[in-house]
């Protein structure tokens, strides 16, 4: 399937730093496992399409993580398969509470949940009132991983970053096609074919709204009072990259402004290698809407492949 969960991001956050020690062996057993299963039997399009069809795994799952409790029981379906539960080897207790951090694993794969939460998150490490040994902070914690490891692509190398979005882009405009074509309506700009020339920006606007609050890049230490400097902060970062053009210096000035210092970057310091990575790529993007061989976009191929 196009989407797959970064393993290797989860391990290092699981692990590393403050964390380590954080989670029992079966809560990281739960987590590798939910990696690998979270988009199982996907069908190609998101929450939003099967809400607005009335599909048949909305009459089954409900219009609440649709898709991934349908990821999540077809994992148990496989599971559940002669030689293939590799839980079989533990007890009741200790399979009971496996499938319970795969089942939350795999659901808190759904972005509405990463909204839903992360205001939560944010401010409990901002105060530093986390304490990782009551159970809702961990689960809490859980699921910011999960949704750091789902998103992962935007920190790889540009080749393997750039090639990530393009294929789920095309897998977004096929959904955008048939919104249009079948349902009669304007699909939003990502699934739109008209809009796909805009794929740059768009990606500017994920890796900046989305990933880097996680990761909390910090630029520099700089007073949310002090608009004035940030275009000196952006510069230094971004180079050339004109963030005026594309609408963004607003947006630029609350997410890279370091005013989020609560993210899974200030807790594990090493994942802040991420946040360089996405960081990064975000530039490259924005290079390629100023570069003028570039600033017609790209075309993305109904037939891209992995």
């Amino acid at each position: 399937m196009l989407y797959q969960c970064d393993g290797a991001p989860e391990y290092y956050g699981a692990q590393g730093c403050e964390m380590k020690g954080t989670f029992s062996d079966l809560e990281v057993l739960g987590m590798f496992v939910g990696c690998l299963c979270h988009d199982l039997d996907h069908r190609g399009t998101n929450n939003s399409f099967q809400e607005k069809t009335g599909s048949a795994l909305v009459l089954l799952y409900g219009t609440t993580n649709t898709m991934e409790h349908h990821h999540f029981n077809h994992a148990v379906m496989i599971l559940s398969s002669e030689s293939h539960n590799i839980f079989s080897g533990l007890s009741p207790e200790n399979y009971s509470k496996v499938m319970q951090v795969l089942k939350h694993s795999i659901l808190a794969t759904d972005l509405s949940v990463y909204f839903q939460l992360r205001p939560r998150f944010f401010s409990l490490v901002e105060s530093r009132e986390y304490s990782w040994g009551l159970q809702e902070h961990r689960e809490l914690l859980r699921s910011m991983l999960m949704t750091a490891s789902d998103i992962a692509a935007s920190s790889k190398p540009w080749p393997v970053q750039q090639r990530v979005a393009r294929l789920v882009t095309a897998e977004f405009i096929v959904q955008g096609d048939k919104e249009r074509n079948e349902l009669n309506i304007q699909p939003q700009a990502l699934m739109d074919r008209e809009r796909q020339h805009e794929l740059p920006q768009l990606q500017i606007r994920w890796i900046s709204d989305i990933c880097l609050p996680l990761y909390n890049y910090r630029i520099e230490q700089i007073s949310i009072s002090n608009p004035e400097k940030y275009p000196q902060v952006l510069n230094t970062q971004m180079g050339d990259a004109t963030f005026g053009v594309l609408g963004l210096s607003t947006l630029a000035l609350g997410v890279l402004g370091l005013s989020v210092h609560a993210s899974i970057g200030q807790m594990n310091p090493k994942l802040n290698a991420m946040a360089e990575g996405a960081l990064s790529n975000m530039k490259s993007w924005a290079q390629m809407t100023s570069d003028p061989i570039n600033q017609k976009g790209v075309s993305i191929s109904d037939h891209e492949t992995i």
